[in-house]
This record gives C-alpha cells, structure tokens and sequence, in this order.
C-alpha cells in the first residue's frame, strides 16, 4: 500500500482509496500510474514529462501533454481537489502541507 496525504493506493489492484471513503475507485493503467507517480512526489510538484517518464514506455501515451488529459480524468472521478495545479506542475493535495512563509524585505532604517 502506497500512500500520502489523502490518498492511499492499492498497487497490486490498481485501487485507490480518498480520505475516509469506504469504497475504492479501480483506476486504468494510466490514471494508476499517473497518481502513483503524483503520490510518490510526496506534495512536490511533478512536471508532464516527469510523471511520462516515470511511466513504463508500453503504458505511456503518445505525447506529454496527453499526461493533462489523464489529470483530467483522475479530477473527475476522485475530486478536483485532489490534485493541485501550481509550481510548475501538478501535485497531491496534502492538507497537512504547511503555508510558505512569506519574508518581509529588511527594514530600510
């Protein structure tokens, strides 16, 4: 069992539990890998080749920026809330993930 945050993945099954559901969500290949490789990042943000190439080549679509399309489809069917869009890249949303502190410049005194 794979997990991070809100997620927790059944490799063997390709399921995927959300929070406190009760009921699993069975993925295809490429949605499984893609949030396999999202939940691996651990809240990093992961790039359209980064998560392409982290694909076995036989699972891969065509071109990164089908990767979008699959994100599409995980959003739909677990929540769009799940996966964030920012830094470059897509990540697993993870409520625990603290704010980025945010430096005043130094007092000109």
């Amino acid at each position: 069992m794979l997990s991070f945050g809100d997620v927790r993945l059944d490799e063997t099954g390709r399921r995927a539990w959300i929070g406190n559901r009760l009921s699993a969500a069975r993925l295809g290949w490429r949605e499984f890998l893609v949030l396999r490789v999202l939940v691996q990042a651990r809240g990093l943000p992961c790039t359209a080749e980064r998560i392409w190439h982290a694909m076995p080549a036989a699972m891969r679509p065509p071109r990164t920026n089908q990767i979008g399309v699959i994100i599409h489809r995980l959003r739909a069917r677990l929540g769009r809330e799940l996966i964030v869009t920012g830094g470059g890249g897509w990540r697993v949303a993870d409520a625990e993930r603290p704010e980025p502190v945010r430096l005043s410049p130094p007092d000109a005194t």
